[in-house]
């Protein structure tokens, strides 16, 4: 409480227990010096005593003591004696959670300035936590975990250097909650659980993080378990050598999913399915990539249900003890764009795709050197499968039939059929090096201007289905007149030739130049080149056949000079 003596001057005020006088312009606070703080606002309060003295007082607003983020003028008139100033600060607004410094100042009518000390207040979080105080011992477990179930955005200040944190229990997220590690960040698992299980209702996002060695011995997800409506995003982050004995080396998903940029790598299902992820639930995955993870029994890298959409990803050196090396699709719908399929193995069938009971469709895509000691070394399918746009090329199946594309007849088989694709060089043990058809005329397996040539030691074992336009190295297809047999297409080697994926470019004078049907073309080709080209230069747009579009030759003639 300030207090007058009873005379105009000098005033008399309590500090400290003693009674100290003054005449010259004085600067007090108010306790607290600063009130009604939120996350972004907050109002401070200041005294200042001019014995008549006129002037301007300024509030200064900073991070640190050099102040400078505000500089905010009071007019103070001549004549009076004791003023409460005060300032609301902003805009702009201040930021959640962080440590401002202030002080009031007067400058009077002589220029003579006098400075009050330095004042600090903290607002409020909004919900974003930063972990550390610049120095990788202050990013801690307990630092964290204590953090985590209130947070709504996590992040980090440990240094220049990139820090792992072992976590030494699954953490459950019972809240929405961003974690962003900003590729700085590492968490690590003490081999006690998983890093997270999400909980009903409840939205992680992890973003630039990894998480490694995540050990669940029972149930779903080695490093990250999604139950039922809850959902989780991902944006680049990388999951490595976590494991599980259930489904889902790395994540587990029976609500719904959207991944982007993501690496998934040597992540294992012990004893179950789906090496890197078991998706029984909703799951959209666009440019990522699975590379070395291990299923027990089936999908290396991805194991299905549910519905999954794959878009511009890649699939290499995935394993799966039985089926789907890449993918294991059962019961499910899957949709691939865009995306390859390299050096994965199904050790029953299916290299590097597993079709079984599903709806799947396939354009813009790769298959290549996938591999099956049995059957399917590039895809197997007992469901309804529809592939366009895409290049099945050296696949094997070892012992087996079908190298490069293996039809069995299971439950919920339904039709296979193929429009401007490449499959080409597939070998088989047995029979249909490019495509098996199930040993009789298979009128469900239907071709429409698609490129079969080079299989070993036949193309087809049995009759397919031609809806036309399509062109055979050799004649074991049984394609009808409106396609060309017995014909060398004249086809580059697998390179990139643009576009996201691998494809065999038609050379010069191939016979799949313009002789496609126009009619159900696609729009583009495998590397998203217009439909149709006039590849062979004689004025007419024709859809090629095959993955690939040529495009037309120009030839530009010089003038000659004599003289």
């Amino acid at each position: 409480m300030w207090m007058l003596d009873g005379n105009s001057s000098p005033w008399l005020r309590p500090q400290q227990g003693v009674y100290v006088f003054s005449s010259q312009p004085t600067i007090l606070y108010t306790s607290p010096s600063t009130i009604s703080i939120t996350a972004t606002t907050a109002k401070s309060q200041a005294y200042l005593y001019t014995y008549g003295i006129g002037g301007t007082g300024y509030f200064d607003l900073g991070t640190d003591t050099t102040y400078g983020l505000f500089h905010d003028p009071v007019t103070i008139s001549a004549g009076g004696t004791a003023w409460l100033a005060w300032d609301e600060w902003g805009p702009p607004a201040l930021l959640p959670d962080t440590l401002y410094h202030w002080r009031f100042t007067f400058t009077d009518s002589n220029a003579v300035t006098y400075y009050g000390s330095d004042q600090t207040f903290r607002t409020l979080p909004d919900g974003r936590v930063t972990i550390g105080n610049g120095l990788a011992a202050s990013c801690t477990e307990s630092a964290f975990t204590s953090a985590l179930p209130t947070a709504k955005e996590i992040q980090f200040d440990c240094g220049a250097l990139p820090i792992t944190i072992t976590l030494s229990s699954a953490q459950s997220v019972a809240s929405n909650v961003t974690i962003n590690g900003g590729n700085k960040v590492t968490l690590g698992s003490s081999g006690a659980g998983n890093h997270f299980n999400v909980q009903s209702g409840v939205h992680l996002t992890l973003t630039q993080i990894t998480l490694v060695n995540g050990q669940n011995s029972s149930g779903c997800g080695g490093s990250v378990y999604v139950p039922s409506n809850a959902h989780l995003t991902l944006n680049e982050t990388r999951f490595i050598n976590n494991k599980v004995d259930g489904q889902g080396g790395a994540l587990c998903n029976w609500g719904s999913a959207d991944i982007s940029a993501t690496l998934f790598m040597s992540n294992t299902s012990s004893y179950s399915h789906g090496g890197a992820i078991g998706n029984y639930g909703a799951l959209s995955i666009t440019d990522s990539k699975f590379m070395s993870n291990t299923a027990a029994c089936n999908g290396g890298g991805i194991d299905m249900g549910g519905s999954v959409t794959v878009t511009n990803s890649t699939f290499i050196s995935n394993i799966a003890g039985c089926r789907g090396g890449g993918v294991n699709s059962y019961g499910g719908t899957l949709t691939v764009v865009g995306s390859s399929f390299i050096s994965n193995t199904g050790n029953m069938y299916g290299g590097g795709l597993a079709n079984d009971a599903s709806l799947t469709t396939v354009s813009g895509t790769t298959f290549s050197d996938n591999y099956s000691p049995n059957n399917g070394g590039g895809l197997e399918n007992s469901g309804t499968l529809t592939l366009t746009n895409s290049t099945v090329s050296a696949n094997h199946a070892n012992t087996g039939n079908g190298g490069g594309l293996y039809w069995y007849p299971g439950v919920g088989a339904g039709p296979i059929t193929i429009l401007n694709s490449t499959i080409v060089s597939n070998t088989a043990g047995a029979q249909g090096g490019n495509m098996y058809a199930g040993g009789a005329s298979n009128p469900i397996i239907r071709l429409k201007n698609t490129l079969v040539a080079f299989g070993s030691p036949n193309n087809c074992d049995s009759q397919v289905s031609s809806q036309g336009n399509n062109l055979e190295s050799a004649n074991s297809c049984g394609f009808a007149a409106s396609d060309i047999v017995s014909t060398d297409p004249k086809l580059g080697l697998l390179q990139n030739n643009g576009g996201t994926t691998w494809t065999h470019a038609l050379l010069s004078g191939s016979p799949a130049i313009d002789t496609g049907a126009n009619s159900g073309c696609p729009a583009t080709d495998q590397r998203g080149v217009d439909r149709p080209q006039d590849g062979d230069g004689n004025g007419t747009k024709i859809c090629d056949i095959g993955a690939y579009e040529a495009m037309p030759t120009y030839r530009v003639y010089l003038p000659i000079v004599m003289r």
